[in-house]
């Protein structure tokens, strides 16, 4: 297995940053989905809609606003609250107000 140079890795990046896809990043450069994972990993990790995405959650009180429990991401919280994640995910889109009977948000922000 060969290092990549980093005019190689800048074209993943590039088109990792245009397509917000892994996938898609994968068809048009050629590179394996593990090759693309590794240099992209960084980015989509800030990307809320990326599997990646290690942005904390806060589970809330619904009546109180009081924080009851934090998850690293909201598909921890699905499996630890045996909620559907797709529920958690709406209410932090504002979608919904409740999930599991909680009110849920991103860490640090003020809601």
């Amino acid at each position: 297995m060969s290092k990549l140079k980093n005019k190689e890795i800048d074209y993943i990046l590039e088109v990792y940053k245009k397509e917000k896809s892994i996938e898609k990043t994968v068809k048009i450069t050629g590179f394996s989905k593990n090759t693309v994972n590794k240099y992209v990993e960084e980015i989509s990790s800030k990307d809320k809609r990326s599997r990646n995405c290690l942005n904390p959650i806060e589970k809330l009180d619904a009546n109180t606003g009081q924080v009851l429990e934090e998850y690293r991401k909201p598909s921890i919280a699905a499996i630890k609250e045996a909620i559907h994640p797709a529920s958690i995910c709406r209410c932090l889109k504002g979608e919904l107000d409740t999930a599991g009977g909680f009110k849920w948000r991103y860490k640090n922000t003020l809601d």
